[in-house]
């Protein structure tokens, strides 16, 4: 009989031991040694998406009229040089053509943004890219100029393309639309109109 007991102990202790749940240790740590990929921190991501709106910004405000306005000062002077055959004369002639058209243009714009509730960004910005834009377009003309007088009626496509320039330029560097852009257009001619009567009256 107490081999009995201990045959029926024994069988017992085998089915508890069956039914034992099995260890999770290895479970555990192959879970925690799985690589983890790392956590960009906040301020990161807020920096790296403020940068990126902030570069375009920057090429229409800095970097694109600072190499329109210096590459447009160059040529027209270049060509300036050609016809007054005096550097002195020709720097005159460019300086006082660019501070005549950016002051136009700067009158133009400030009543047509007034009007059309326009947002023009920061004043001394906004005369930057005026200065820019006022020489622009006339040295793309003065440099395809040789090749224009080859052609009959070359003054005139060089005019059209002249002003196909400008009004590209209006609307990319202010982010205007189409109506806003012609709007722009005819305030800044007609203030022109006024800036050279005006000039012609005074001068006699």
């Amino acid at each position: 009989m107490g081999d009995g007991k201990r045959d029926g102990e024994a069988d017992d202790m085998y089915e508890l031991a069956e039914e034992a749940p099995k260890p999770v240790i290895a479970r555990q740590q192959k879970s925690v040694a799985r690589p983890t990929a790392p956590v960009q921190l906040e301020y990161r991501r807020v920096e790296k998406s403020a940068g990126a709106r902030a570069e375009p910004e920057t090429i229409k405000n800095l970097y694109m009229p600072l190499w329109l306005l210096a590459g447009g000062v160059i040529i027209s002077v270049i060509a300036a040089f050609f016809e007054e055959r005096n550097v002195q004369r020709a720097l005159v002639r460019v300086g006082f053509g660019m501070m005549l058209g950016t002051a136009a243009m700067l009158g133009g714009i400030l009543l047509a943004a007034k009007f059309r509730q326009i947002e023009l960004g920061r004043f001394w910005t906004t005369v930057f890219k005026l200065s820019a834009i006022s020489v622009a377009p006339g040295a793309l003309r003065d440099l395809a100029d040789p090749a224009l007088r080859l052609f009959p009626f070359g003054w005139l496509f060089g005019w059209i393309g002249e002003f196909i320039f400008y009004f590209a330029l209006l609307g990319v560097l202010f982010d205007l639309d189409e109506s806003d852009t012609w709007y722009c257009v005819m305030v800044i001619f007609l203030v022109r109109v006024g800036m050279y009567f005006a000039l012609y009256a005074m001068l006699g």
